[in-house]
């Protein structure tokens, strides 16, 4: 298997040229009129530009033959990214029905860590209600919102393994699949097994570049060792991973945030997710929102690791905040949603308010009313109806 690696230069304005034809080719399928392709697709870059002005990427991250732009976009060349353009353009239509890019899909309850930031600490550990059937059936529901993307969450996933791995053979191929893990199970057989079933990454949880630090973060002796470990066994098989990293005030700093990118590129990992600490699980009642300073410091981080020739070497860093606080909350069914280890759907992970069940005969109209309230936390939660689920 072939080492991922960064990509730039001359590779990279190959490839960013055949991506832009492969846009530009679905927006074509859309509407056969070559004018009216090229002006969608340039609709949809200005759209782009709306939060990151005159920023151009560099590099991209090149894992098991195909390129990933990071987190949250599917690879390229795949159905999946095909299927994410053209959501994007969909969007555009006024008289077109809701579509979702990305499924966030907690599928087990159970998990042996202690993370200090859980948002999923008040179910944890409690019996499953939902059988490996529903959670493949929930999938299958979703495929048809335009869903490109499904994240398995949890708990840890890997403690349901055989029915992850049933999901992923029972689920359509046109759409991406990764799973968040803290690694600690993740052995190179079952990296293998999950590939071969049609995974595309993991997103591995590691919230400190020091080993101490990590461990003390997730509540287990030896955690990092074994997200690192975990690393190596997905790049080995070929599965993409992504470093996954909550930040808090303490880690938020600039000597903290290259220290953990050079980790990283070192462990041979791509991508890095940025997530912000908040007041809810196992945080809860905590005064952790980050502040101003830190704020900025992680927009620094963001903009310099991903468009400056100097970090071409760094991992491809998402930071949802900083979109965010540009163009507003993309949970609450304008992008994706939350389906709880239950089956009932959220805004997002962090907003704790369950509004209707993924198996509800009537999904598709609740998701529209979903998406016209916008998130839960920031807007009164809409008025639904009692669900109806179907027998799966």
């Amino acid at each position: 298997m072939k080492k991922s690696r960064i990509i730039s230069g001359w590779h990279f304005r190959l490839i960013k040229t055949l991506i832009l034809l492969n846009m530009l080719w679905v927006a074509f399928l859309r509407n056969p009129s070559p004018i009216e392709s090229i002006r969608s697709l340039r609709k949809l870059m200005r759209k782009r530009d709306q939060f990151l002005g005159n920023h151009r990427r560099h590099k991209y991250a090149l894992i098991d033959g195909k390129y990933f732009v990071g987190f949250g976009i599917p690879k390229w060349p795949s159905a999946a990214f095909s299927r994410f353009i053209d959501n994007q353009l969909s969007k555009g239509d006024q008289e077109q029905l809701p579509i979702l890019d990305t499924l966030i899909f907690a599928v087990t309850k159970k998990c042996a860590f202690e993370c200090e930031h859980c948002f999923e600490w008040n179910n944890l550990n409690k019996k499953e209600t939902l059988s490996r059937e529903q959670l493949a059936a929930i999938v299958n529901r979703f495929s048809h919102t335009g869903v490109s993307m499904v994240q398995l969450s949890g708990g840890e996933p890997l403690n349901r393994f055989k029915d992850v791995l049933y999901v992923l053979q029972n689920s359509p191929r046109n759409i991406e699949y990764w799973i968040y893990s803290n690694g600690f199970a993740l052995t190179s057989e079952k990296a293998l097994l999950l590939k071969e079933h049609g995974l595309t990454g993991v997103a591995i949880s590691l919230d400190h570049h020091e080993e101490a630090r990590h461990d003390s973060f997730r509540g287990v002796k030896g955690s990092f060792r074994k997200a690192l470990e975990a690393a190596k066994h997905c790049e080995e098989v070929g599965l993409a991973v992504c470093f996954s990293f909550c930040a808090t005030r303490d880690t938020s700093e600039e000597r903290h945030l290259r220290a953990y990118a050079e980790l990283a590129d070192a462990s041979g990992v791509r991508m890095i997710q940025i997530l912000e600490a908040r007041a809810t699980g196992h945080y809860a009642g905590r005064d952790v929102a980050l502040g101003n300073k830190e704020i900025n410091t992680l927009e620094n981080f963001f903009l310099n690791t991903n468009f400056s020739k100097d970090s071409r070497h760094l991992p491809a860093i998402t930071y949802h905040g900083f979109y965010s606080r540009r163009v507003g909350c993309i949970g609450g069914a304008k992008s994706y949603v939350y389906v709880d280890t239950d089956g009932f759907i959220h805004s997002c992970p962090f907003c704790q308010q369950q509004l209707y069940h993924a198996l509800d005969q009537d999904l598709y109209s609740l998701l529209q009313e979903h998406k016209k309230n916008g998130c839960a936390e920031f807007a009164p939660a809409p008025k639904l109806v009692q669900p109806q689920k179907l027998a799966v």
